[in-house]
């Protein structure tokens, strides 16, 4: 069967007639008579999808793209200006319900609606339709076509662009990068819900505080006080003062401030003193890196590109430029004290703690400069948090104010995050650097308070139609620019090559792998750093070939990478009692590495709830002979708790005898014995099931 992608890949061999293509589908999407029964939008994202593949050039397809829309937009506008006879309540095509939904847009939004139009489904060609009946001016609605039209024509464009670069993986989205997007929608879609259905639990909150006071207030023993301790009692009378700075403004400022400049100071600590959020940082790097892609590497460049110089002095100056111009002359100025004093910070910061960066296979491209605090976590919460504080602040309606704050909060937490995940900064740099961005947007936030209160400089705003004109074209031309540069950065950065294959060359005896200055260590742990199981395997082989091949041939299975199919194939298994021979296993730590070879192997009841297990990790070392060595934790789950985590077998040893047992009886076995590590121990794992053991671990020499 010949699909309409064929169609579009077959004209992108032309050249010039998948250009051509492209305009018609623009232009004909936005005509009045015919646009609403045209898919164009769809179609220029697979435009752009392909177009990822060298087929076309992007910026010439957008550029066409644009001109197109633009046309057909002004021809629908011209087609309006003739009159509305075709449109009656029979034509299926020109019904009159699709007129009247054009109309009632428009006269809801005004000049905007041409540009808001452009993007709402079927008043797409009906809102300049409408335009042009109505007699709006030409240069208007020129103004608010050409603006809609480029804008469509980038957002389009460049959403197919994006994913068809990385498209040729596109498996790995079902994978571990599947989980690791459900995960953080799940995170933006828990601020979302926090965000947006908070009105009626801080109603309720501040009912219950307000009658808590009331009988606080009126009781005899709190009038008793009142009238011992006149001073003490007139000065926290003052302190919550609702109209005075000096009063309730002042008061939570202060505690504010006090909070986090407490809380920056506790991680410098930590920091300083190799405390354990030190083992944090570099474990939840590994994790993290567990999820790497290009999709999402390019993803999170182009958010990352957001705390950059160019697009910061521009969002900056552009903020300001439209402060004054809202007559906002006090917000202007705090604006650029929380901006510059919080990067001040940061240059101290890095000057005075000299943290090197992540290292080794975690960086995706090269930073030169020192690792605290995070310079984008910083101007995140200093300048977008500003932002987003100025617009709650003029915005009346709780529900605009929590879409505001959502979407504030969102980026905030996606800018951040973005230096996690390329590995250029570790965890408590992201922190430090929001507690940072957010002392100055505290101290920013006193600066306007205190000139409202006290030097009564509340003007109101400009409201103008020319004021909101060049708002909003102020507006567009900061999203085009910084979305331009955003997808540039995105391609322009170079990763760093990311080798799997590291030669081993430190050699190492066995007996000498848990002792000495460069002791390995004994015990596994939690990603906070909480002791687990010890090691109580090491295993001696040849390559990772052979270390697979024994394994195989002992009847054991290869864990599958957590992905979204494996824990839906999991839960179903766990839920109705059965067997799933590669369940994928829980991560643990071990010399700050996530395990990513892992085996299990069923048990006599055939199910997963039941199965031996064992983690195992590449030590990165060799023996004299260049044998590779590897450690690892066995141990058997006996059940589920929850139906969600597995309950352990608390005799661990056993299990090291099963494997041991199982490698010589398939004739993998070449070598063993019996060395001791510690002294015999009992503790818990992760989930608070007991073990216990001798100590010791097998050293096992396999084929």
């Amino acid at each position: 069967m010949f699909h309409g992608i064929d169609i579009i890949a077959t004209a992108l061999s032309f050249g010039v007639w998948g250009y051509a293509i492209a305009f018609i589908i623009a232009f004909s999407e936005s005509l009045a008579l015919i646009g609403a029964f045209i898919p164009g939008t769809i179609l220029i994202v697979v435009f752009g999808f392909l177009a990822a593949h060298g087929d076309l050039n992007v910026w010439t397809l957008i550029i066409v793209s644009a001109v197109g829309a633009i046309l057909g937009d002004s021809t629908s506008y011209f087609l309006g200006t003739k009159g509305t006879r075709l449109f009656n309540r029979e034509n299926r095509i020109l019904n009159i319900s699709h007129l009247e939904k054009g109309r009632q847009f428009f006269a809801r939004y005004g000049d905007r609606s041409i540009f808001i139009g452009r993007f709402v489904g079927v008043l797409r060609p009906i809102v300049p339709f409408v335009a042009g009946a109505s007699r709006m001016k030409m240069r208007i609605f020129l103004f608010w076509n050409v603006v809609s039209g480029v804008s469509w024509s980038i957002v389009y464009v460049l959403l197919g662009y994006f994913f068809g670069d990385s498209f040729s993986s596109i498996e790995i989205w079902t994978g571990r990068v599947g989980v690791f997007v459900v995960l953080l929608a799940l995170i933006i879609f828990v601020l979302w819900y926090i965000i947006k259905q908070s009105a009626p639990f801080w109603h309720l909150v501040s009912s219950y505080v307000h009658s808590l006071w009331r009988t606080i207030r009126t009781h005899e023993d709190t009038r008793t006080f009142l009238r011992k301790y006149p001073l003490p009692v007139r000065f926290l009378r003052n302190r919550f003062r609702k109209n005075s700075f000096f009063g309730l403004p002042l008061t939570i400022l202060f505690i504010l401030f006090i909070s986090v400049v407490y809380m920056l100071v506790g991680v410098l600590q930590d920091i300083l003193s190799f405390d354990p959020i030190v083992f944090i940082d570099v474990r939840f790097a590994h994790l993290l890196f567990m999820f790497r892609d290009t999709g999402l590497i390019r993803f999170f460049l182009a958010i990352t590109s957001f705390g950059t110089f160019p697009i910061v002095i521009v969002i900056l100056i552009s903020a300001s430029a439209l402060g004054l111009l809202w007559n906002k002359r006090r917000y202007v100025e705090a604006l650029w004290i929380t901006v510059i004093g919080s990067q001040l910070f940061v240059l101290l910061g890095k000057y005075f703690i000299h943290r090197t960066r992540p290292s080794g296979l975690i960086p995706v491209y090269y930073e030169p400069s020192f690792s605290f605090p995070s310079g984008h976590a910083v101007i995140a919460i200093a300048l977008y948090g500003f932002i987003t504080y100025m617009l709650w602040e003029h915005i009346h309606s709780f529900r605009k104010k929590t879409t505001v704050l959502f979407i504030g909060v969102t980026f905030i937490f996606l800018l951040g995050f973005s230096r996690l995940y390329l590995g250029v900064h570790f965890l408590s740099d992201v922190i430090g650097g929001y507690l940072d961005g957010a002392m100055w947007l505290i101290v920013g936030a006193a600066i306007v308070l205190w000139r409202k209160y006290t030097l009564h400089e509340d003007p109101p705003p400009t409201s103008d139609k020319r004021t909101l004109f060049i708002t909003v074209g102020v507006v567009i031309s900061v999203l085009i620019i910084s979305s331009i540069y955003s997808f540039s950065y995105a391609y322009k950065i170079t990763p760093l090559p990311q080798r799997t294959d590291i030669t081993k060359t430190r050699v190492v005896a066995v007996d000498n792998l848990f002792s000495g200055p460069l002791a390995l260590p004994l015990f596994t742990k939690g990603i906070i750093g909480t002791v687990h199981v010890p090691i109580n395997i090491i295993i001696v082989t040849p390559s990772f070939n052979s270390l697979k091949s024994a394994f195989t041939k002992s009847g054991w299975y290869r864990s599958n990478p957590v992905t979204i199919p494996v824990l839906m194939r999991s839960a179903v298994a766990a839920l109705f009692n059965q067997e799933y021979l590669r369940a994928p296993v829980s991560p643990f730590f071990w010399d700050e590495k996530v395990n990513n070879i892992n085996f299990e192997k069923p048990t006599i009841a055939h199910s997963i709830r039941e199965r031996h297990h064992i983690r195992v990790w590449d030590t990165g070392t060799i023996t004299s002979a260049g044998e590779h060595i590897y450690v690892a934790t066995i141990s058997l789950d006996t059940g589920l708790k929850w139906y969600v985590v597995h309950r352990i077998s608390p005799n661990i040893d056993t299990q090291r005898d099963y494997l041991m047992n199982g490698f010589k009886d398939a004739g993998v076995l070449e070598y063993k014995k019996y060395i001791t590590l510690s002294k015999p121990l009992t503790g818990f794992n992760i989930t608070g099931d007991p073990f216990f053991s001798d100590g010791g671990a097998y050293v096992l020499y396999v084929r």
